[in-house]
């Protein structure tokens, strides 16, 4: 499977986070107090998907494999690289009586991206049948109207109710 764009609700969306520095229709830039944050915590051994989601990067909009690279990069930068020497707990979670909202539209975003795909795919066979005509059971392709009717007249005639 090749890269996926982001939506431009999806971009919208992700620029609101305060995990989110930026964002282009194919990259995501982290802010620096989310990577330190997450660094840290991700080393006292918390799980890299849930550190995204409680900063609400749902690996459902940004992906399972972009939280991998993620982990994998930063954790193998040089702490001196990383900034690490502030410890400073900086919130980078969504707030929690915003919560309903965060998943609300996370999951409206997700809907919305199906449905896109839903609707390229509905177009691309709508394409391929217009190119392609589908025979349909019992009908003749290249038979005319008056081939069906005089066939059928035909038949009624051989059965004698002619």
């Amino acid at each position: 499977m090749g890269r996926t764009a982001f939506t431009r609700e999806e971009r919208a969306y992700l620029l609101t986070l305060p995990a989110v520095a930026d964002v282009s229709e194919y990259r995501i830039h982290y802010s620096p107090e989310f990577r330190k944050q997450f660094l840290r915590r991700y080393r006292a051994g918390e799980s890299p998907v849930a550190l995204f989601r409680e900063a609400g990067l749902d690996p459902k909009i940004i992906g399972r494999k972009r939280i991998e690279r993620c982990t994998n990069r930063w954790a193998s930068m040089p702490l001196d690289a990383q900034g690490d020497d502030d410890t400073r707990d900086v919130d980078m979670s969504v707030p929690s009586g915003g919560s309903l909202e965060v998943l609300t539209r996370s999951l409206t975003l997700m809907q919305a991206r199906r449905i896109s795909e839903l609707e390229e795919r509905v177009a691309r066979l709508e394409e391929r049948i217009a190119r392609e005509p589908v025979p349909l059971p019992g009908i003749s392709v290249g038979v005319t109207r008056s081939d069906r009717v005089q066939r059928y007249q035909a038949s009624r005639h051989s059965l004698g109710r002619g």
